[in-house]
């Protein structure tokens, strides 16, 4: 029961602070509200089924998830797989950095 809540806890501030982060990149790069401004609702929202997904990773395999470590983990992964299934390949970059 205690990684269950420990993941709920870590996997909802990661949520967060991925919102939080997104809404100020947007003030920060004074992005227009037409395009960006429900940006960081829509990360908020996919970071909400991510939490889902991978709450219910933790419950299945509970005894493999001991520690906050794994669990950003777990959570980043997911993320990152979200965000290429998406279109939104970050690692893009490295490859052509040109684009």
């Amino acid at each position: 029961m205690k990684n269950i809540f420990l993941s709920l806890v870590v996997f909802v501030v990661m949520s967060l602070l991925h919102a939080q982060f997104t809404d100020w990149i947007v003030r920060l790069l004074k992005l227009r509200g037409g395009n960006y401004g429900m940006y960081s609702m829509l990360i908020l929202i996919f970071s909400s089924v991510i939490t889902v997904i991978g709450l219910v990773t933790v419950i299945i395999f509970r005894k493999s998830y001991d520690s906050i470590l794994k669990i950003a983990i777990l959570f980043e992964i997911i993320y990152l797989l979200f965000l290429i299934i998406s279109g939104n390949n970050p690692l893009k970059y490295f490859s052509d950095p040109d684009k």
